[in-house]
C-alpha cells in the first residue's frame, strides 16, 4: 500500500503530534508500505525526531497570505496527481481548508487522524466556525479518533465513519522510583510551551505549595513560543532556582525515569502522549478531571488524582500536595500507572492503525463504516 501522510508543519518541531505520524510512519515502512509525507515547510526544514531514509518527505514550502493558500493547492494537487498514493491521511487536520481542496482536485481517497479531542473546536472557535469545521470531515472516507467518548463531539451522520484508535505507548526501558528516598525530589511535566499546556497554572499551582515542600522542584521539558512568557512567571513568582526550564529533549525517557510524580495542566487535549508515557514509566500523574484525553488517561486514586475543573491553580496544588507528602501512595499508584498502558501496546495498536489505513484505501465515500473495528479502551 502506498501512504501519504500530511502534517502542517514538521520544521524542528518535538509535539506528540508530530512525533506520533513520524512513528506510524516508521512502522508502516518497517511493515513493507511505500510511505510519504507531506507538509507545508521549505526545503532547509528538517525533523527534530529522526525520518528513516526510505521515507520521502514533500517539503512544499508554500507561503503565507492569498497567494500561499493558492500555492499551497496547486502544489500539492500536482504532489498527489504524480505520485498516487492508495491513500493520503492527514494528522490534525482541524480546519486546513487547503488540504481538503487539494484532495479533491486530485481525487485521491482521504482519512483524517484527527489528534485533538474535538472540544477544542468549542474552545477555540465561534459556533458557525466550528460548526462548518467540523462538517469538512464529511469529505473523508474515515476518521480516527482516540476514545470513544470523542465520537459524540461530530455530527451524528459522520458516526460511522469514525474509527478508535489510541495511540501507541512504547514499553518504558527505565522505570521510575515514586517513592524513592531523595535529596531532592522532581515534579516533572512535559509539552509545548503553549498556552493549551497551561504550564503558566502548573507553575502557580507549585508556588502555592512550594513553602511546604522545600525539597521539591518543577522540571517542565518542552520548547515553544511560550517560553519567555512562562519565564517572566516563574520570575514574578520568585521560583527561580525550583522551577527548571531545560527546552525540548530527544530522549526523554531519562527525565521520566529521574522524576517522582507528573503532572499536566492542559486545557484540551487529545490522546495526551506525554502523559502516557509518565504512566508507562510507572509515574503517578496529576491532571484536571475537565480536560478531554487527561481524564481518559489517569484513573483518579488509582494511577493519580484528577483535580476539580480546568484552569484552577488552587485545586491542583491540593492534588499535587497529596501526592507530594505521601511516598508510599506515589509508589502504588506508579505500579497502576504502569500496568494501566498494558493495553496500549504498540504493536498491537499498529496492527488497528494499519487495517484502518487499508479499510479507508479500498471504501468508498458512502459506503457503511461499521466493519472498521474500533480498538483500544474507551
Amino acid at each position: 500500500m502506498k501512504l501519504m501522510m500530511y502534517f502542517y508543519s514538521l520544521d524542528r518541531s518535538s509535539g506528540g503530534a508530530e512525533r506520533l505520524m513520524l512513528m506510524i510512519a516508521e512502522e508502516m515502512r518497517r511493515r513493507g508500505h511505500d510511505v510519504q509525507l507531506a507538509s507545508w515547510d521549505g526545503p532547509e526544514a528538517v525533523t527534530f525526531y529522526p525520518v528513516s531514509p526510505g521515507i520521502h518527505w514533500h517539503k512544499l514550502d508554500a507561503g503565507l497570505g492569498v497567494l500561499g493558500k493558492i500555492h499551497r493547492v496547486t502544489r500539492l494537487a500536482r504532489v498527489l496527481r504524480r505520485e498516487r498514493p492508495d491513500l493520503f491521511v492527514g494528522f490534525v487536520m482541524g480546519g486546513d481548508k487547503s488540504v481538503y481542496v487539494a484532495n479533491m482536485a486530485a481525487g485521491i481517497p482521504f482519512a483524517a487522524a484527527e489528534r485533538n479531542s474535538p472540544e477544542i473546536y468549542g474552545i477555540r472557535l465561534s459556533k458557525l466556525a466550528s460548526w462548518f469545521y467540523l462538517q469538512l470531515f464529511g469529505l473523508c472516507r474515515g476518521i480516527a479518533v482516540q476514545f470513544e467518548s470523542y465520537r459524540r463531539g461530530y455530527p451524528k451522520r459522520l458516526w460511522d465513519r469514525i474509527t478508535v484508535l489510541a495511540n501507541p505507548v512504547r514499553p518504558a526501558s527505565m522505570q521510575a522510583q515514586p517513592g524513592a528516598s531523595a535529596g531532592r525530589y522532581t515534579l516533572l511535566s512535559v509539552g509545548r510551551l503553549h498556552d493549551q499546556k497551561r504550564f503558566g497554572v502548573l507553575v502557580d499551582a507549585f508556588h502555592s505549595i512550594a513553602h511546604r515542600f522545600p525539597d521539591w522542584d518543577l522540571r517542565i521539558v518542552g520548547e515553544g513560543a511560550g517560553r519567555a512568557v512562562l519565564e517572566g512567571r516563574v520570575r514574578e513568582r520568585g521560583l527561580e532556582g525550583r522551577v527548571f526550564l531545560p527546552g525540548a529533549m530527544a530522549d526523554v525517557e531519562r527525565a521520566y525515569a529521574e522524576a517522582h510524580l507528573f503532572a499536566l495542566a492542559s486545557r484540551w487535549e487529545g490522546f495526551p502522549n506525554a502523559l502516557a508515557e509518565a504512566l508507562a514509566h510507572g509515574l503517578p500523574a496529576v491532571g484536571f478531571a475537565g480536560c478531554p484525553g487527561v481524564n481518559e488517561l489517569i484513573v483518579h486514586r488509582s494511577s493519580g488524582l484528577l483535580a476539580d475543573g480546568v484552569d484552577d491553580a488552587n485545586s491542583l496544588g491540593a492534588a499535587l500536595a497529596a501526592l507530594m507528602e505521601d511516598a508510599e501512595v506515589r509508589k502504588w499508584m506508579g505500579q497502576e500507572a504502569r500496568s494501566s498502558m498494558a493495553a496500549f501496546a504498540d504493536d498491537a495498536v499498529y496492527d488497528r492503525w494499519e487495517a484502518f489505513f487499508r479499510r479507508c484505501a479500498r471504501a468508498s465515500r458512502q459506503e457503511p463504516r461499521d466493519s472498521v473495528p474500533t480498538a483500544g479502551p474507551a
